[in-house]
């Protein structure tokens, strides 16, 4: 089972590659996501360590398309 901790960092790792400054993770109540934004763009990462039957467990605009600040 990969860990809320391990998914972080691999949300992170996307996000910063695709030029974002991302803020803080912001834990749900249930500690099984989490979820965090570009301080520049606002574009969201979510992680999930049990998500829904066809779901994934890394999403968000963060983690799928560029920050805007790069194409400045």
């Amino acid at each position: 089972m990969t860990t809320l901790k391990d998914l972080k960092k691999e949300a992170m790792r996307s996000a910063t590659f695709r030029g974002h400054a991302m803020g803080t993770w912001i834990d749900n109540a249930d500690l099984q996501s989490s979820q965090c934004s570009c301080t520049v763009c606002d574009a969201g990462a979510y992680v999930d360590t049990d998500p829904a039957p066809n779901s994934i467990d890394i999403h968000g605009r963060a983690v799928a398309v560029n920050c805007w600040r790069d194409n400045s």
